[in-house]
Parts: structure tokens; C-alpha cells; sequence
């Protein structure tokens, strides 16, 4: 049995997310991406200086074009646990 299974979830070949994830692979040699930002700064994210630089820069990746989804730190209701801030802030 072991050798028929994979790793990872279900994907529907013919949805047309993967029959455009193919079209970019074969177009362009790679599918779809996933960019993080990382954002540094002396003081932690709680921070009104920090929290406005992101909160500016979400803004600005949201108006970008082809950008499909932004996550942001200062609106996530648990940012450490979420993954998106550091444990030490």
C-alpha cells in the first residue's frame, strides 16, 4: 500500500487553477509563486512606526497588479501564532 501512496493533498488535474499552474510552468518554467516579506526594525510590531511601514506597504501590494492575496501582521487577530511575527516581536 505504502508505495501508492504520495505526500501532500488533493488536486483536481483538470480545475482550472492547476491547468493554469501548467500553462505557467510550461511557459515560463515555474507555476505558481508565493513571495514573503520579511519587515525588520528595532522595535516590535506593536509598534505605531512599524505597524504603519507595514501597513503602507500592504497597502501598496494590494494595488499592485496580479497580486492576488496580502497577509498582514496588524491584521491578524493572533500574528505570532499565525506564523506572520517572530515570538520575540
Amino acid at each position: 500500500v505504502g508505495s501508492m501512496l504520495s505526500a501532500g493533498g488533493f488536486t483536481d488535474p483538470d480545475a482550472q487553477s492547476n491547468q493554469a499552474n501548467r500553462v505557467l510552468i510550461d511557459e515560463f518554467g515555474r507555476g505558481f509563486v508565493n513571495l514573503n516579506l520579511l519587515v525588520t526594525a528595532a522595535e516590535p510590531v506593536t509598534s505605531p512606526t512599524v505597524r504603519a511601514v507595514i501597513d503602507q506597504l500592504a497597502a501598496e501590494l494590494r494595488a499592485t497588479e496580479h497580486v492576488a492575496r496580502v497577509l498582514s501582521p496588524t491584521e491578524s487577530a493572533d500574528p505570532v501564532g499565525s506564523g506572520l511575527v517572530s515570538k520575540d516581536g
